[in-house]
């Protein structure tokens, strides 16, 4: 598995509203069920007893339909729900980048300004005569080490 994860949140929310548009055609079906297969008008004389048999069978695509558009309904607003909270978790893992960032850029401004200040406090001879100081300490170690030559 990747460790790299990327959320289309657009994506997401383009999708719920796709379900959400998917009622129109159950909608659509609903209506063609009533108007086209539960349409008893030929049946008469001794079909009059399917009458019953169809408006039970009605009623139970009815009652399919509606379930199904329930489970729609859900999923569209369970992918909503998702999205929004990736928004929000992005928005608060930007902000928290941005003070880190922020606090960062300040600590180096500090530390460049007292570099700065404590340069421009110390005089230029002070500073020669401890290069001086410094090169002179590091001569002789190197004189030790290599036994005095």
């Amino acid at each position: 598995m990747s460790d790299e994860v990327e959320v289309a949140v657009d994506a997401l929310h383009d999708y719920a509203g796709s379900l959400d548009g998917l009622h129109g055609g159950i909608d659509a079906i609903r209506n063609y069920m009533y108007e086209q297969g539960c349409n008893k008008d030929g049946f008469t004389g001794l079909l009059m007893v399917l009458h019953p048999v169809i408006d039970l069978v009605g009623d139970l695509f009815n009652s399919t339909l509606d379930f199904g558009q329930d489970r729609l309904s859900g999923t569209a607003e369970g992918i909503q729900r998702n999205a929004e909270v990736y928004s929000e978790a992005e928005a608060q893992i930007e902000g928290m980048f941005s003070r880190l960032l922020d606090g960062l850029s300040a600590g180096r401004d500090a530390v460049v300004d007292g570099a700065a200040a404590v340069e421009s406090a110390v005089p230029q001879s002070a500073r020669d005569a401890a290069t001086q100081a410094w090169n002179s300490h590091v001569e002789s170690t190197a004189e030790r080490r290599n036994g005095g030559a």
